[in-house]
């Protein structure tokens, strides 16, 4: 399983979370969606000193961009707590080892007329 793999199985499995967006986790939103909905990006590598255990050769720390969209600043606040909770402090037991929310805020994207809340993530996983 890749960790985008486990990101969207995370997602679509943990209460909270699923409650609001079902399965709508995606990697790029696609043409007509419905809201709310979570998109995540891979956006970065933070150097291998966040690891506990060294630079393992079958492990990586990445940092995931969360976007949770949804139609009000309410709305996405409260989606943003859902994926705060599934994503913060989550460790999986191999395939993520720990995971924690290094920043969060929300703003308005004009391009879907959505308001979102915007959480950066930094996970060890297995490459």
């Amino acid at each position: 399983m890749t960790i985008a793999d486990s990101i969207h199985a995370r997602a679509t499995t943990h209460g909270g979370l699923s409650t609001l967006i079902g399965t709508r986790c995606y990697p790029r939103i696609p043409d007509n969606p419905a809201f709310p909905l979570v998109r995540y990006t891979f956006v970065g590598t933070p150097p291998n000193a966040y690891l506990d255990h060294g630079a393992a050769a079958d492990r990586t720390t990445s940092r995931v961009q969360f976007d949770a969209y949804a139609s009000t600043v309410t709305a996405a606040r409260q989606l943003g707590d859902q994926v705060y909770d599934a994503f913060h402090m989550w460790d999986s037991g191999t395939a993520v080892g720990w995971s924690f929310v290094v920043n969060r805020f929300g703003s308005w994207d004009p391009a879907l007329d959505k308001q979102r809340e915007v959480l950066e993530v930094v996970l060890d996983h297995e490459v």
